[in-house]
């Protein structure tokens, strides 16, 4: 058997420059993940092939390329410090949904308002003949008839203040397909109003 020397040094020199080659990509990719997780805070790990950036004004990263992409970690530094969760943002309010199934936990914030100067306020409705209980405070839920109650013994219901025949009654909000559920009362007393979504800029 013949061997040519030079066919051998043309395959070695090939083999050479492509092991080069997965180095630098393997380095690259290396210095890239050590460079994330130095950013990140202590505690908080992301999975293999996983980018994430900070969300200005909030404890929390926007996980931006992976298995995980589009969900959130938080990075409050409390008990749920490091775990992944589901953002959701509806009516003045922001859902942070961590897990799935019995093992779901759902905690909710109330996001702030904008500045004075951002746009200016719209004209607000009168409320004035609206009986709340003690300790009840509301806010009128943009774009709709209706007051979210956000303290008091009735937080998290809603007060119709439409010219209605229902103005002034707290009702239970469901949200489920394309329509919305008011829910006045209880038992036998109970009323279930059904109302098309409409969309709110």
């Amino acid at each position: 058997m013949k061997v040519i020397p030079t066919q051998n040094g043309d395959v070695a020199v090939a083999q050479a420059a492509d092991v080069n080659s997965a180095d630098d990509t393997k380095t690259a990719s290396f210095k890239a993940a050590l460079a994330q997780a130095e950013d990140l805070p202590t505690g908080v790990k992301l999975h293999k092939g996983e980018t994430a950036k900070h969300v200005e004004g909030h404890a929390y990263y926007e996980i931006t390329s992976g298995d995980r992409e589009g969900m959130f970690i938080n990075t409050s530094g409390n008990v749920r410090n490091g775990q992944a969760f589901v953002l959701v943002r509806k009516h003045g309010k922001e859902y942070h949904i961590y897990g799935t199934g019995k093992d779901r936990l759902v905690v909710g914030f109330h996001v702030p308002k904008k500045a004075a100067n951002d746009s200016a306020p719209a004209p607000k409705a009168d409320l004035s003949d609206i009986k709340l209980r003690k300790d009840e405070k509301i806010e009128p839920v943009e774009g709709h008839a209706y007051a979210e109650i956000v303290s008091g013994p009735r937080s998290g219901m809603y007060i119709n203040t439409s010219r209605n025949a229902r103005r002034g009654e707290a009702f239970v909000l469901v949200e489920k397909a394309d329509f919305n559920f008011h829910i006045y009362g209880s038992g036998d007393d109970r009323v279930v109003i059904r109302a098309n979504k409409r969309e709110v800029d």
